[in-house]
């Protein structure tokens, strides 16, 4: 039960955290340069261009921000599975979102 409702809370806030972009990112007039950065554990958001507004770098990094807490909840939900002795991996449901965690968006 504890694990299904941390599950559905993480898919809740990953939720959010999508909309907040779709969001900005429809409304937002200035526009983005798609500059993604590969370097392992840095974040794939797009950099404003000099001329964005205050308000437009304050959604950037609250959506920073929701998503190092995401990626701090998956971290905890993967080692609480682990460490509560669960065979996680034959059970394919837990399995499925297991794996589907530790992927996450690829900076953990």
């Amino acid at each position: 039960e504890k694990l299904r409702d941390l599950t559905e809370r993480c898919r809740m806030k990953q939720k959010q955290n999508r909309d907040i972009v779709e969001q900005h990112y429809s409304s937002s007039a200035n526009g983005f340069v798609n500059h993604t950065r590969p370097v392992a554990g840095a974040s794939s958001l797009t950099l404003p261009r000099e001329n964005t507004s205050d308000s437009t770098v304050e959604v950037m990094n609250e959506v920073q921000k929701l998503e190092e807490e995401n990626r701090q909840r998956r971290r905890t939900f993967l080692k609480a599975i682990v460490d509560s002795g669960i065979d996680w991996y034959h059970n394919e449901e837990l399995r499925n979102i297991t794996l589907k965690l530790e992927d996450g968006d690829g900076t953990d």
